[in-house]
């Protein structure tokens, strides 16, 4: 209810740039999204709105253009799009295998076309970001090491910010 009231006090005071920091931090998830949807509907007013967000579902749900800051400095401005494709990675795949063997993992790793490689051997499933030949790397996984394909998806704003920034991010 607070998050509601400080953004209508901020449309009413007609400042060309509303500022929004975390505005969700803290809400209960259907406060959240009510907040989020409120937000979602000032597009069409002609005052800028800044969101910041650590949520990168968040933003990825909000945000016409990004800025991507590392140390204090500016290292993407830009749609999410354009961010997409500085990173390169085409879209994120999940594969399923009977019998997961890390010589496998290491022959992925290391072709070129290849964000990253995550395995979740809870469920036997390896995510694999694809920055490159999609045919090669469908090849590899299914006819080569006999896995099967279970998803295709487009990569998330957090995956393509943890590409940006690296995995290893240092504050």
């Amino acid at each position: 209810m607070r998050q509601r009231l400080h953004l209508a006090r901020a449309l009413i005071s007609a400042h060309s740039l509303i500022l929004l920091d975390e505005p969700t931090s803290g809400l209960d998830p259907n406060n959240a999204a009510d907040v989020r949807q409120l937000i979602a509907e000032l597009r069409h007013i002609p005052s800028g709105i800044l969101l910041t967000s650590h949520s990168m579902r968040e933003v990825e749900l909000l945000a016409d253009r990004v800025l991507v800051l590392k140390k204090g400095k500016c290292i993407f401005l830009g749609s999410l799009e354009e961010l997409r494709q500085k990173v390169k990675i085409e879209g994120v795949y999940t594969f399923i295998t009977d019998c997961l063997d890390e010589s496998q993992i290491k022959i992925l790793k290391e072709c070129s076309g290849i964000a990253s490689v995550e395995v979740l051997e809870k469920f036997d499933s390896i995510y694999v970001d694809v920055s490159g030949n999609k045919k090669m790397v469908f090849d590899l996984c299914v006819d080569d090491f006999g896995w099967k394909k279970v998803n295709e998806r487009r990569a998330s704003l957090e995956e393509v910010y943890l590409a940006v920034m690296g995995k290893d991010n240092e504050r």
